[in-house]
């Protein structure tokens, strides 16, 4: 539409001193025109006798004059210069093509030359057909989707059956050429067409869309609140196209809505944000969002209930293929949550979490100790080690449950594997579980300053881990751990564990600990403990198959007991003075230990050099500087 003409732009603003000002830039060059190239193609099939059609297809238009020649194996066939050409005898096992030379209608000069056809026969052969599905991209639930067929053989319509399918399921009563699918936002469409071509050959062919179906599409913060306060449905997915949606008002899904970047596009939600999946909700999402620089929306509902950015109340809600990439420099509370779960069944996969460099409190991901079923998995999270915070135990990377209360002693069935956590600061715990019945296997994490920790609940499994430490502590605060073991009922094993440097009482590569059965007033065990204590279950412990390799405090029996209590260390209880604490600290351990290696000084050793290039796979390792007060002690 601007060909021909010179581009400016104009911008009124006022100045740092408050002047009024507009101005307007120099012009582009002239705007020219860029040649969408045309191409040809043959219909029909290369059989003798029958006529051959140079069908040409160019944006640009071809309107004037058009020479055509056909050719046989390459060779110009003398005379035949026109747009039709029918196939003879003296041609038999040849193959025909035809080229095409014109000035299209925006004066670029065009050459082009059609694919060979199948070799010319004396009787007809079937020439496999296709089908095409044509409509809007970004497609949507109220555009038509027409099926074109192409067989060189020739089809009539009245021939044809159509089928159509959203997401490989056929869609009753939808034999027609064209088909509308309102009632499928969020499928991929499909279509099969069966005839019989005019040549007598049965064929059925088949396509589907390259990307899904939306209700409604927006390119703007206003736009996406308005579709939101427009009486969306369960079922119903809004894309977004790229743009920043920054400081935006509260996002409220009240139904089971998907927000997805559209294919190719990168929407990017930035600021304070708020989206609140409501309770009740069976089914929403968010996926391919990429959320930047981001805190929690001052008086919003998911700052006031759970100081959180991504708040589901919700059941089934899936959060996938989204980017949460940094914080903000200052923010609104000094706990908050990316995202809180309630409700049952969440799916949280194939995230990138990075950057998370100025969060003092709180969890990347947290899960209510009264939700259940969710599952977290092949996500990445990375790229905070400029966080100061690794001093701060309440700042996590998940919080598997969230209470010491008595919801801990539920079975919640949470699921966390195959993640990969690299650099990504936290306190004393990475993972603070404070539930029962969860699983956590498979996961990869490199350079923790804390460790996976069972506080509260019990009989969760961790199984199949990697946790290296690649690098020296940054201090005593920094306190990286393998695992945490309170005596309930838990499960460790096959998990390998490397370079773990601290010297804490409660940091090694594997730490049995009782510091959770202090924690309430009196120095005697919160209300989840004391459930799962009362539940009268077998409450040893399965510590095997595990690896610890050059690790400073391998195996730790931690005497720590927390503020609570009348003592700070085990050694100092009493059956007179602490009687319940005494006697879980005394009698509680029932473990079973079995195939568990333990070895120090693996890789070279030789220089500084080397120690760090085999610190990747067997953790980062000086034997000058091995000492410890806690390794293997047990009081």
């Amino acid at each position: 539409a601007q060909f021909g003409t010179v581009i400016t732009v104009s911008a009124s603003f006022e100045d740092s001193r408050g002047f009024a000002e507009s101005v307007t830039s120099t012009g582009t060059q002239v705007v020219a025109r860029t040649n969408s190239e045309g191409q040809v193609t043959i219909s029909g099939t290369p059989t003798v006798g029958n006529t051959l059609t140079a069908e040409i297809a160019d944006t640009d238009g071809a309107t004037g004059d058009i020479t055509y020649q056909w050719l046989a194996d390459a060779q110009e066939i003398v005379g035949e210069t026109e747009s039709t050409f029918t196939v003879d005898a003296s041609l038999l096992g040849q193959k025909i093509s035809v080229q095409v030379a014109y000035t299209d209608d925006n004066g670029f000069i065009e050459d082009n030359t059609s694919e060979e056809t199948i070799a010319v026969s004396a009787v007809a052969v079937d020439e496999a057909g296709s089908v095409a599905i044509i409509g809007v991209a970004p497609y949507l639930t109220s555009g038509e989707l027409t099926a074109e067929i192409t067989d060189n053989n020739g089809v009539e319509e009245a021939n044809v059956t159509y089928t159509w399918s959203a997401d490989g399921v056929e869609v009753a009563d939808s034999n027609s050429k064209t088909f509308t699918p309102a009632a499928y936002a969020g499928s991929i469409m499909s279509v099969k067409a069966t005839y019989t071509d005019n040549d007598g050959f049965a064929s059925e062919v088949t396509n589907s869309l390259d990307t899904l179906v939306y209700t409604q599409l927006v390119s703007n913060p206003e736009a996406l609140l308005g579709a939101l306060s427009g009486g969306l449905a369960d079922g119903d997915f809004i894309g977004l196209n790229t743009g920043v949606y920054a400081d935006m008002d509260a996002i409220l899904l009240t139904s089971a809505v998907t927000l997805r970047a559209v294919e190719g596009q990168t929407p990017v939600l930035s600021g304070e944000v708020c989206v609140h999946v409501a309770a009740g909700v069976d089914g929403a999402g968010l996926t391919g969002l990429t959320f930047k620089n981001i805190d929690t929306k001052a008086g919003a509902f998911c700052e006031a209930e759970e100081d959180a950015v991504i708040y589901s109340e919700g059941d089934n809600f899936t959060f996938s293929q989204n980017t949460i990439d940094g914080d903000e420099a200052t923010l609104n509370n000094s706990t908050y949550h990316w995202l809180m779960l309630k409700g049952k069944g969440a799916l949280i996969e194939r995230n990138t979490f990075s950057n998370r460099n100025f969060a003092e409190n709180g969890s990347v991901i947290k899960m209510a100790s009264a939700s259940s079923d969710h599952v977290i998995e092949y996500n990445l999270f990375s790229g905070t080690s400029s966080n100061p915070n690794f001093d701060n135990s309440s700042l996590h990377l998940i919080n598997v449950g969230s209470t010491t209360g008595s919801d801990a002693a539920e079975n919640t069935n949470f699921t966390i594997q195959y993640n990969r956590v690299e650099n990504f600061v936290t306190g004393r715990r990475l993972m603070r579980v404070q539930t029962s019945g969860a699983t956590i296997k498979g996961n990869t994490i490199v350079n923790p300053n804390g460790g996976i920790s069972l506080e509260d609940g019990g009989f969760n499994s961790v199984t199949d881990n990697v946790i290296i430490r690649t690098t020296d502590i940054a201090s005593s605060d920094d306190r990286p751990a393998g695992i945490l073991i309170t005596p309930l009922g838990h499960t460790v094993s096959n998990n390998y564990i490397a370079g773990i440097r601290s010297g804490n009482k409660e940091a090694g590569g594997i730490v049995f600990t009782a510091n959770p059965f202090s924690q309430a007033d009196g120095g005697v065990p919160n209300s989840g403990n004391q459930a799962v204590l009362d539940s009268a279950g077998d409450f040893t412990l399965n510590v095997t198959n595990n690896t610890v390799l050059n690790s400073q405090q391998p195996i730790v029996f931690s005497t720590e007991i927390g503020s609570r209590a009348p003592v700070s260390d085990c050694d100092d209880l009493t059956a007179a003075d602490t009687p319940v604490l005494y006697g879980l600290t005394k009698n509680a351990f029932k473990i079973t230990f079995n195939g568990n290696l333990i070895a120090n000084g693996l890789g070279d050793q030789t220089d500084e050099g080397t120690i760090n290039s085999s610190a990747t796979t067997q953790g980062l390792f000086y034997p000058n500087t091995l000492e410890s007060d806690h390794a293997f002690e047990y009081d």
